[in-house]
């Protein structure tokens, strides 16, 4: 079930349980930091000095996140 998540996050599947989904939900947001950090690393701040992506961190907490859960079940 997790590998079709993977797959394909936007369909939630049937029968699905609390973990499943939460696993689902931290797939979606590493998806989406992924998008974003695909657009570059560093970018310019507000004062003009460079600085580190802030998806880079939600991106690295998303996946962390989606290993525990799966480790997780696995069990």
């Amino acid at each position: 079930m997790l590998r079709e998540i993977d797959r394909h996050p936007d369909v939630f599947p049937a029968g699905a349980t609390p973990r499943v989904e939460e696993y689902r939900n931290e797939c979606l947001r590493w998806k989406k930091a992924c998008a974003e950090t695909a657009k570059g690393t560093v970018y310019r701040k507000r004062d003009g000095q460079p600085g580190l992506n802030p998806y880079l961190r939600i991106e690295r907490e998303a996946s962390a996140q989606m290993r525990r859960i799966d480790a997780a079940i696995q069990r």
